[in-house]
């Protein structure tokens, strides 16, 4: 009988897995843009978004190697979790962040994993294996960036952006998201702000923390990415709260968030914050 972990999963360990999740995505986007007919095996889930082979397979390889590792919750975005009642530790996996631009032929995703303590987020692994980019936070330790490469490993910060002028932004709005965001993104532009509403919620949460971005908005529910968004931001001196501004809580065993709006400083925040409905 194994025992329920009790203890924060070592982060090289879970940066480990990432990393043989990465791989496999990066030979899939290369399958795909070799023999398009793969993409014929892409389908769609109840919620309608789109779920290629990549991210189930990806998801299977990342569920097998945590249960290997470590007995304790394991959330996966694709489905095969495990409830381990025991155990404070759960993990959250989002395998392939970033589908949409996945399908499309764009090496702009990323996978996310989180480990939370109850409903606290504590440990957060955010890959870009085309970049070989890895971003990671652990509570109270601060955050860093690592090009594995070469293994130059930096603190990160963020870059102390007040103002919207100049600001660069990303907003996760689709239609049918639950909180509504089509107005603010283009209100912040007007106001002299740059932005966008790519997919990819975990690598522009990451970017906010690392400072080459200043601002992140997700408009929906799930707690995928959300949970190593706000630790990663908060571990670099920058503002998190839900999308109503209250702090950021993540509910489990529903999975779920009130939304995030993340920045750069207080002072951006507050402005994007009165941008959305203005």
């Amino acid at each position: 009988m194994r025992e329920p972990l009790t203890t924060i999963p070592e982060i090289g360990a879970v940066e480990q897995i990432a990393r043989e999740a990465g791989l496999l995505i990066k030979a899939a986007l290369r399958a795909r843009m070799m023999n398009p007919l793969l993409a014929r095996a892409d389908r769609s889930k109840d919620d309608g978004t789109p779920i290629t082979l990549a991210d189930s397979e990806a998801n299977e390889l990342i569920v097998r190697l945590c249960k290997d590792q470590w007995h304790c919750n394991i959330v996966a975005e694709e489905g095969q979790s495990i409830h381990v009642p025991d155990s404070p530790i759960s993990i959250v996996v989002d395998p392939l962040d970033g589908t949409i631009l996945f399908k499309a032929g764009l090496p702009i995703v990323t996978v996310c994993m989180t480990a939370f303590v109850q409903q606290t987020p504590v440990l957060a692994v955010i890959y870009d294996p085309f970049l070989d980019r890895m971003f990671t936070a652990r509570s109270n330790q601060g955050a860093f960036l690592e090009f594995e490469s070469d293994g130059n490993k930096v603190q990160m910060h963020t870059n102390g952006q007040q103002s919207l002028v100049g600001a660069i932004l990303n907003v996760q709005w689709w239609n049918g998201a639950q909180h509504s965001s089509k107005d603010l993104l283009p209100n912040c532009i007007i106001q002299g702000a740059w932005g966008n509403h790519m997919a990819g919620s975990a690598l522009f949460g990451a970017l906010v923390a690392q400072g080459s971005m200043d601002g992140f908005v997700y408009a929906g529910s799930n707690i995928w990415e959300a949970g190593a968004i706000a630790l990663m931001v908060k571990e670099v001196g920058g503002v998190v709260t839900d999308y109503n501004r209250a702090p950021a809580l993540f509910l489990f065993p529903q999975h779920r968030c009130c939304g995030l709006i993340a920045a750069a400083t207080q002072e951006l925040h507050d402005k994007m914050f009165y941008a959305r409905n203005k």
